[in-house]
């Protein structure tokens, strides 16, 4: 039976290196038996490295409302596409953030996508990696201010979290999952916070070890920053430019404007790490999720040994000690004391006034290109007006 590994996120948990990671090594992949297929699916704002993502796209009706009871309509033969795969591959990986959040709007989702896959002959295994909740939903706030999905200060966007019920209760989430698939079948890690797997103890080794491989099976990885966050002034003008009527992200002038002068003006001031939470607050807000943390611990992240094992992977007492998880807890208690996000009003004036003079630059030249094209036109038109009006006074001449 084909063993398929679906990776589920949390977001902002390193989903986009995994991703690219597995992409550019794809042919080392394959020659151990995994495949990380492009399932040919293409959806706007969706790269298909996200190749679970039909898993969680709803139907569309005739009149382009959606109806998330029912699955997208490739989804059945997409699966049936996976299924050929499994005959010529033992492992098959699927992978998609969203589906942490999505799959909750999505009435037995668990049950139904387990119900698929099975009856195609395929055993699915959940990976989840968990971030600490406080570190989390700052990182989820800094890439919704980045995307412009949303312009409300970072205490508003905490509220509508609760408002929504997002999951941040690992433990609960994990015992749904569990009671579908059975505690076996969960694959629980921890992003950050030193517990990474693997002799380089980085994210990728971490995930290769699920696999029982390492770096040195013939992987290579390219050390990139994928997807930074927004910091500093240019976290607070993002937000409050999200509030225009056409977001910043689909105006390209803006969105090149404030790209460039982070990347090259010598004035731009680095914030360094900092808090987004009020002084005391951060504390308050993990300590709701102590106790289901602690126990999370317990029941899932101390049984999830890797796939394999080998002489290049040591054994049960290596991998306890190579993840501390177990014996420490979820997560590190410690909270970082870091400085709480303050932007001066002199440091926004500043910026304010390099973004919006880079793009009446940019604007300017693009008008000039637009000019020059303009008079390549009307010489183009006057051209063809006078031989035109030759060709009608040699034809009558000719008479």
């Amino acid at each position: 039976m084909t063993t398929v590994y679906l990776h589920i996120g949390l977001p902002k948990t390193g989903t986009t290196a995994i991703q690219n990671f597995l992409t550019a090594n794809d042919a080392v992949l394959k020659s151990h038996g995994i495949c990380f297929p492009d399932l040919g699916l293409r959806y706007a704002g969706i790269g298909w490295r996200r190749n679970a993502h039909f898993l969680i796209r709803a139907y569309k009706n005739e009149d382009g409302t959606k109806d998330r009871n029912r699955p997208c309509v490739e989804y059945d033969s997409t699966l049936d596409k996976i299924a050929q795969l499994g005959s010529n591959y033992e492992k098959i990986i699927l992978t998609d953030e969203a589906i942490w959040r999505a799959s909750q709007s999505r009435p037995d989702f668990w049950t139904r996508i387990r119900e698929d896959f099975s009856k195609r002959n395929m055993e699915l295994r959940i990976i989840v990696y968990l971030r600490r909740q406080d570190e989390f939903v700052q990182s989820l706030y800094r890439q919704k201010v980045k995307s412009s999905s949303t312009c409300l200060p970072f205490a508003d966007y905490l509220e509508v979290l609760q408002e929504i019920n997002y999951p941040l209760d690992f433990l609960s989430y994990l015992n749904t999952l569990s009671d579908v698939f059975g505690k076996e079948n969960l694959i629980v890690r921890i992003y950050g916070d030193n517990q990474y797997r693997g002799k380089e103890h980085t994210l990728i080794s971490d995930f290769l070890d699920i696999f029982g491989l390492s770096i040195a099976d013939g992987f290579k990885n390219k050390k990139s920053v994928y997807n930074p966050s927004l910091d500093g002034t240019y976290l607070e003008l993002r937000r409050i430019l999200n509030a225009l009527p056409v977001s910043p992200i689909k105006c390209g002038i803006l969105r090149k404007s404030i790209g460039e002068i982070l990347r090259s003006n010598p004035y731009v001031t680095k914030s360094g790490k900092n808090t987004l939470f009020p002084e005391g607050k951060q504390a308050e807000f993990l300590e709701q999720f102590a106790q289901s943390n602690s126990q999370a611990a317990q029941e899932y992240h101390s049984a999830t040994p890797a796939e394999n094992t080998s002489d290049s992977h040591a054994t049960a007492a290596q991998d306890s000690q190579d993840s501390p998880g177990a014996a420490a807890g979820l997560f590190s208690d410690k909270i970082e004391n870091l400085p709480v996000h303050e932007v001066a009003a002199e440091d926004l004036l500043r910026d304010v006034i390099l973004v919006y003079g880079n793009a009446i630059q940019e604007l300017e030249q693009q008008n000039k290109k637009l000019e020059a094209k303009i008079r390549e036109l009307e010489k183009d038109a006057l051209w063809f007006r006078l031989k035109r009006k030759l060709r009608y006074i040699l034809k009558k001449l000719k008479k």
